[in-house]
């Protein structure tokens, strides 16, 4: 007979507020350098880092720990909160138009796992006094955002360093009673930055990740970016894979392309596309924007009839739709996965994990790039209110909704309720927003004290635009979208040159 304990799925319902969604304030998702760098928020810094890092330390067969939720996006292909062998036990959504959506849910089941740790094992370490002070900031505490579209972007600062910075570490020794120890010699500061790399404690083979694409993920104990190309016999380069590297700054300079081209101070060509992506009207479909494969719906305005396979284009001019339409949220994120983790199309590299889909999750910054992914969706949604999955987005082999098809793994709540799409559209009933979405702001009240939609959604694109949009002298031609199709297997996350947006500038 099996217990009730078993049978029951982990509800991920975000961290516990009190807020109406659309309605009363809730807290932020911080942009991660303003956070980090802000003093007064050195104490609820701390209180992440430490539940991150022993989130990163559970024993890797408990199905809450930081190995089993970051093996739910491939690697080792394990079931996760339902029984063996449904849905094969690999997950995640890419090349699909759940690719935004199935990843909220993975985003905010981190979020609360962090929350959690934070309130059954951090606050109990420190002083008495303090811990009503800590929960309230445990409750006030949302996950933070890396924006790598920012004009002269770079690896955050905390991200960088092997160690914690002496402002953090100050908290963790003075309010929860951590030996922090500096070494005399490099002024290193234990204990260990869980968000440089994540650590293993034997080789990662052993954990069931293997060779991948002949890039040695076996023998690696930590997670790297830009690790060098690997050959059989070379033994700094083995050695680089097994203790791991983070090669920071070309990670930067992969993510400042084009902006380098045109000096400092100038948008890059991932802000280009995120620019393109929020552009209020670009888009006529949800779908289009969502992910690099969508295919419009039979009988929709640009789409031919079909007469074979649900869903397959049969004419590129039948199914033409205007040039901004061919970049997309997955796109953009891909190009950001391959430029943070490394490729070994470039000279002299490997593919670091953020590079490969199987194993990226494993990587700290992935929930960072995630949570940016997030706001970008919850920006676009804001601007775009009347676009969604339309009834006629089907899956293929069932022909149900893909609005209502279930975003597996994830439950809502003990009694397997999974999450849809549909269910995770709005997304601050999960008692999060992002700096962009304040609604309640009293700037966006009419005459009358009412909120006012046409008020919120201009600030929302002015806020845009500041952020990603041209300056003065960027460009002073014309912006070409090529977009290229053709038929290829997708074994992981597709390479940039499967799903980039050629950007081209004419001087006049």
């Amino acid at each position: 007979m099996t217990s009730a304990a078993t049978t029951e799925t982990y509800p991920i319902t975000g961290i516990p507020t009190a807020a109406r969604p659309q309605i009363d304030p809730v807290p932020l998702r911080p942009e991660i350098n303003a956070w980090v760098s802000n003093p007064a928020n050195a104490d609820q810094v701390a209180l992440f880092v430490l539940a991150l890092d022993k989130f990163q330390k559970l024993d890797y067969d408990d199905k809450l720990s930081y190995f089993k939720v970051c093996g739910i996006h491939g690697l080792p292909r394990a079931p996760w909160d339902q029984p063996p062998n449904v849905d094969g036990g690999y997950y995640c959504a890419h090349g699909s138009i759940l690719f935004p959506t199935w990843h909220r849910p993975y985003l905010l089941l981190f979020e609360q796992r962090i929350y959690e740790i934070m309130v059954s094992d951090i606050i109990p370490l420190a002083k008495q006094q303090d811990q009503p002070r800590l929960l309230d900031l445990a409750k006030a505490w949302r996950f933070p955002y890396w924006d790598w579209a920012v004009t002269n972007v770079d690896v955050p600062d905390i991200v960088r360093r092997p160690f914690l910075p002496e402002l953090i570490s100050k908290s963790l020794a003075g309010v929860f009673g951590v030996n922090v120890q500096k070494d005399p010699e490099t002024g290193a500061i234990q204990p260990n930055n869980p968000l440089y790399s994540f650590r293993t404690p034997e080789p990662m083979g052993k954990y069931g990740i293997p060779v991948d694409n002949s890039q040695p993920y076996d023998i690696a104990k930590s997670t790297s970016r830009y690790p060098p190309r690997y050959k059989q016999g070379d033994q700094s380069a083995e050695t680089q894979w097994t203790n791991g590297v983070q090669n920071n700054d070309d990670v930067t300079k992969a993510l400042r392309v084009q902006q380098d081209d045109d000096g400092p101070n100038h948008p890059s060509a991932l802000a280009g596309g995120v620019y393109r992506l929020l552009t209020p009207g670009q888009y006529k479909y949800y779908g289009d924007f969502a992910t690099v494969t969508y295919n419009p719906p039979s009988g929709s305005s640009s789409a031919k009839a079909d007469a074979g396979a649900p869903g397959e284009r049969e004419n590129l001019k039948a199914n033409f739709r205007p040039p901004s339409s061919h970049t997309s949220l997955e796109s953009v994120h891909n190009t950001a996965h391959h430029s943070i983790g490394g490729d070994f199309t470039l000279p002299g590299f490997g593919t670091g994990h953020m590079a490969d889909q199987s194993i990226a999750a494993f990587d700290p910054i992935f929930w960072l790039h995630h949570c940016h992914i997030d706001r970008l969706l919850a920006i676009w949604q804001t601007l775009n209110p009347d676009l969604w999955l339309l009834d006629a987005d089907v899956d293929r082999s069932t022909r149900g909704k893909m609005s209502e098809k279930a975003l597996s793994p994830f439950h809502a709540d003990k009694k397997r309720t999974s999450y849809t799409s549909n269910k995770v559209r709005e997304w601050t009933q999960f008692g999060y927003t992002y700096p962009e979405l304040q609604y309640w702001l009293p700037q966006y009240r009419d005459g009358n004290g009412k909120f006012s939609q046409e008020k919120y959604v201009a600030d929302v694109s002015r806020q845009v635009k500041a952020l990603y949009g041209p300056t003065t002298g960027t460009s002073t031609g014309y912006d070409y979208v090529v977009n290229v199709e053709y038929d290829r297997y997708v074994p992981r996350i597709p390479r940039k040159a499967d799903t980039d947006i050629l950007r081209m500038k004419i001087r006049t």
